[in-house]
């Protein structure tokens, strides 16, 4: 169900675009979860060459942030209480 969507931004530099992850919520009447910043030269060279984004890379930051959001621990790896479900229950896909 749409009540269950949430948005990334993704490539989002502060001040270069008309809009704010706000006006894009408020817009699609949906919560932002994330916010991933541009650094579309490191991501590239991450790519290219096969080494991860360097330990304080604003963007692998921002991506630990999300993913341990969605499966309910601490980005630093520390688990989180539980609130109630896991990444399937909160997509809606089981109990």
């Amino acid at each position: 169900p749409l009540d269950r969507v949430g948005l990334v931004v993704n490539r989002f530099r502060k001040g270069a675009q008309s809009f704010t992850p706000e006006t894009i919520a408020k817009e699609l009447r949906r919560d932002v979860l994330a916010v991933i910043p541009s650094d579309f030269v490191a991501v590239n060279r991450s790519l290219d060459t096969g080494n991860l984004l360097g330990d304080r890379s604003p963007v692998r930051s921002a991506i630990a942030k999300l993913a341990a959001m969605l499966v309910g621990v601490s980005a630093n790896g520390a688990e989180e209480p539980k609130r109630g479900g896991g990444w399937f229950k909160k997509l809606g896909l089981g109990a």
